[in-house]
């Protein structure tokens, strides 16, 4: 069983490293690299000057794997039936992520006591 799981991730890895195109243009790499080069250049001169802005961006750092998280935010919807009301937030896919949270939680839970 061990072999064949090997041999299988490494098909897979091989499929990924070579037939699965690269989804950056290389203009769009290039514009990556000048912003994280800033970006370092920044933090290193914030750093020289307050050591807890140093701090606060490792912090940020660290907890950057979140960000594609930001995609089940409620979205602001500009109410266009009337300019004079407030503007709402779209729950919805907030509230399906949070529901498949749960579900899975749940199905760990029972799992775990069998």
């Amino acid at each position: 069983m061990f072999y064949v799981a090997t041999v299988t991730h490494l098909i897979c890895a091989i499929v990924v490293w070579f037939v699965i195109p690269e989804s950056l243009t290389q203009t769009q790499m290039h514009r990556s690299d000048v912003k994280y080069g800033k970006e370092l250049r920044d933090t290193a001169r914030d750093r020289e000057m307050n050591p807890a802005v140093g701090l606060l961006v490792r912090i940020k750092r660290l907890f950057a794997f979140l960000s594609p998280l930001a995609v089940v935010m409620p979205k602001i919807v500009a109410n266009r039936t009337s300019p004079l009301k407030k503007t709402t937030r779209d729950w919805s896919l907030t509230l399906i992520a949070a529901a498949y949270g749960f579900t899975i939680f749940i199905m760990v839970s029972t799992v775990e006591r069998i």
